[in-house]
């Protein structure tokens, strides 16, 4: 075993166990690449190195060679962060000839595998989480920060209209990008600031992929985010993500508790933040409060929002179409939903409207979203069919591409609050099925 690559050991009890690299294949549930790839130099992550060394009977000669190989790793200038950017690309960038559509499909783990013998469905996404979180972390970077932040503030923008799918694929080249970006560099004050965007692209990472279903890779990139905005050290920075956090977490299907435990943590963390960087963190403060039945407490906060809002500079209020800014209709959303979940139809009613005469003409989502609150309204005082028919008509007005997550969330809290009694009518059959059909949105888009 004396100076053995992994590989070389790997080959060895497979050849002593008299198992071709096929048979080795099938017998771990891995692909024939894969262990192809292993013993012509890959890296074993310790679970692969000790799965095969179990099956093969190695007594643990093969978990002692993965070891010492990414021993060899980290004492190289290939360290760890490396290892996982360049996996990373392997992963995520593919083939030459890969068109958008093959690699979205990879990356999401739908098909496309096989060949690479994956393991978990969500690997390709967990690669590049830990490469970006690492490579942020460790490294010190001295790129054009201008640069970074200016593509973050597009992605501001393009979020709002573009499909989950279409993001998805922007957002993996620039995730690669700011690891490699940061790993040529050697300056800490730049690093420090490099974590910023990269905190926000976390964050924009974790949205997509829960707007395409994947709600536990969602969270992973959710704890990617707060930790590098805390690496960042920016408190405007870390107040965002985790008020961000906060009001898709209402979405994503995390438990109340586990929300208002987020809240709470997230407040001690604001200190000292500026006014722009507290109206997530209080709307959706706002939100929970009002899911929890505390009715008191969640229009106290509402009109802690509203003396936020009536504060903010004209720059943090008068572009509605990016994610970074608080314009009125955000406000108004905020009202319509804590109104609709108290079961205050009239307030609701008032501020659906105000929402709905603030929306700029091209941002259908948000709109949609206030209409399924308005069937909501419209459920619980009993109108139950008209509320369900007014549900499935607006969100048959989008494409299937054009869902996000809280449009799906609210679209089952309509069907929630119907009487059981009530479950079984055409009209409530109609709109699961709608739901359902969608909750998967297709990769072709």
């Amino acid at each position: 075993m004396n100076g053995e690559t992994f590989g070389a050991g790997l080959r060895r009890w497979r050849e002593a166990r008299q198992l071709s690299v096929r048979g080795l294949a099938a017998r771990a549930h891995y692909g024939k690449s894969h262990i192809s790839e292993l013993e012509n130099g890959r890296a074993a992550r310790p679970e692969v190195a000790q799965h095969l060394d179990e099956l093969l009977q190695a007594g643990g000669e093969l978990i002692a060679l993965a070891a010492a190989g990414q021993q060899r790793l980290s004492d190289t200038t290939d360290s760890r962060h490396q290892f996982y950017a360049d996996l990373a690309t392997q992963l995520l960038v593919g083939h030459e000839g890969w068109n958008s559509m093959q690699r979205r499909t990879f990356v999401l783990g739908v098909s496309g595998m096989a060949g690479y013998g994956l393991a978990a469905p969500a690997l390709a996404l967990e690669t590049a989480r830990h490469g970006l979180t690492l490579a942020l972390a460790q490294q010190r970077a001295d790129v054009a920060v201008d640069e970074w932040q200016e593509i973050v503030t597009e992605y501001g923008y393009s979020y709002q209209i573009a499909t989950p799918a279409e993001l998805l694929d922007s957002l993996i080249v620039d995730v690669l990008g700011i690891q490699y970006a940061i790993q040529s560099q050697d300056s800490e004050t730049t690093a420090r600031e490099l974590r910023r965007p990269g905190a926000l692209l976390a964050a924009l990472m974790a949205m997509t992929v829960a707007n395409l279903g994947q709600m536990r890779a969602a969270e992973r990139w959710w704890r990617s985010a707060r930790r590098i905005a805390h690496q960042s050290g920016d408190v405007e920075t870390i107040t965002w993500v985790r008020g961000r956090e906060v009001v898709r977490a209402l979405y994503e299907q995390r438990p109340l508790g586990m929300i208002l435990r987020l809240i709470a943590d997230a407040q001690t963390h604001a200190a000292g933040a500026p006014r722009k960087a507290l109206p997530e963190l209080v709307s959706g403060k706002a939100q929970a409060l009002a899911l929890a039945g505390r009715a008191n407490d969640a229009k106290a906060t509402l009109r802690e929002l509203r003396e936020i809002y009536a504060g903010l500079p004209s720059e943090a209020t008068s572009d509605q179409a990016t994610i970074f800014a608080w314009a009125e209709d955000r406000v108004r959303f905020t009202e319509s939903f804590v109104y609709s979940h108290l079961g205050d139809s009239a307030q609701a009613a008032a501020a659906q409207e105000r929402a709905l005469a603030v929306y700029p003409p091209e941002y259908r989502r948000g709109p949609v979203q206030i209409e399924l609150q308005r069937a909501l309204c419209l459920v619980r005082t009993r109108d139950v069919t008209e509320g369900v028919r007014h549900a499935q008509a607006v969100m048959a007005g989008l494409s299937p591409a054009e869902y996000i997550r809280p449009i799906f969330d609210l679209g089952n809290r309509v069907l929630d609050a119907v009487p059981i009694q009530q479950r079984a009518t055409t009209a409530v059959a109609e709109l699961r099925d709608c739901v359902t059909s969608l909750t998967s949105p297709s990769l072709d888009h």
